[in-house]
């Protein structure tokens, strides 16, 4: 069996989905040849067209869609095409003639292009189905897979200070709330991103000692978990919420919001609060940093949880699907 895995244009501000792709492709190569298509322009309205025009055109082929090119699939084969959805947050950005034409060409006509379609969270297909007015075919959730780098060690905090990481920068991470909880607070904040100068004079107006992590490795973000006290990450929006896994398999205790994937990713591993409030969020933390038979009680639940979203288990179930196009 042959897959080929359709990727985005890259950017510098493109990181989890292809470090994702690249995690799955590793364990589905253990069954399969497993090749790489990056769209080489960026999806303009020339550069899409462009890229359509670039497909591979492979025989016995399957094709998986795992980045936000979905339109691809309007140039690949219907029947040997996957296509894979996060969320549908880009729905959210916008309005008006541009809202439609995303609509039509990213989420209605490839889901009906594609040979099958998949989720990584029940939330996702909700979004989906919403979005398109009913989904009137099968669309299997396929959870992300932790990836096995992430995994527990002895890292001390060296200074002592307690340390809240949080990762990710977009305006639905709610960097400005976790800023805002922190005041007052005995801690730092670590944040994996590029610097918001608004975010780092708000840090300093609130005597947040802040330091920002860029252009981190796989290994320097293991570390960074493995060094944090807690793991901050009361999103308003995820369509599943990675970091949270990532830090239950590290062993740190994760706050995270009760909306959209994050309860059903985080499963009982996790305190959970309302995105946006400031106080709310501040008492849990307080509680972590306070309290560490609640902090060691939340790490081992977390431990359990992070099985569901083992990298054979969740390949498995990937490469039942590509076999179940091929027959």
């Amino acid at each position: 069996m042959q897959v080929c895995y359709i990727l985005r244009h890259p950017e510098s501000f493109f990181f989890s989905i292809e470090r994702l792709c690249r995690v799955l492709a590793g364990e589905v190569q253990k069954e399969a040849t497993v090749e790489y298509f990056t769209m080489p322009f960026s999806s303009s309205m020339l550069g899409a067209p462009a890229n359509l025009a670039a497909l591979p055109k492979g025989k016995n082929t399957i094709y998986h869609i795992i980045g936000d090119v979905y339109y691809a699939s309007l140039g690949l084969p219907r029947e040997r095409t996957v296509v894979t959805y996060h969320d549908a947050v880009l729905l959210h950005r916008f309005s008006g003639l541009k809202k439609r034409i995303l609509l039509e060409y990213s989420y209605r006509k490839p889901i009906a292009r594609s040979g099958a379609v998949t989720v990584v969270s029940e939330f996702s297909k909700t979004e989906l189905d919403k979005a398109c007015g009913g989904l009137n075919r099968p669309v299997q959730v396929i959870h992300n897979p932790v990836d096995p780098i992430f995994s527990e060690s002895s890292h001390i905090n060296a200074n002592g200070r307690p340390r809240v990481l949080q990762v990710g920068v977009t305006r639905h991470k709610n960097v400005d709330v976790t800023i805002q909880a922190m005041a007052g607070l005995d801690c730092e904040l670590h944040v994996v991103g590029h610097p918001d100068p608004s975010l780092t004079e708000m840090a300093r107006r609130n005597s947040v000692p802040i330091e920002w992590h860029t252009g981190v490795t796989e290994q320097q973000l293991v570390d960074l978990y493995s060094s944090a006290t807690l793991v901050a990450f009361a999103s308003s929006y995820e369509g599943f919420g990675l970091p949270i896994i990532e830090a239950q398999a590290v062993g740190r205790p994760v706050i995270t919001s009760r909306c959209c994937s994050l309860p059903e990713v985080a499963g009982d591993g996790a305190l959970f609060v309302e995105p946006g409030n400031v106080q709310e969020l501040r008492a849990a933390i307080r509680q972590l940093l306070d309290d560490s038979a609640l902090r060691d009680s939340l790490v081992e639940r977390g431990r359990r949880n992070v099985e569901r979203f083992s990298l054979s288990r969740i390949a498995a179930e990937y490469l039942a699907v590509y076999r179940s196009l091929l027959n």
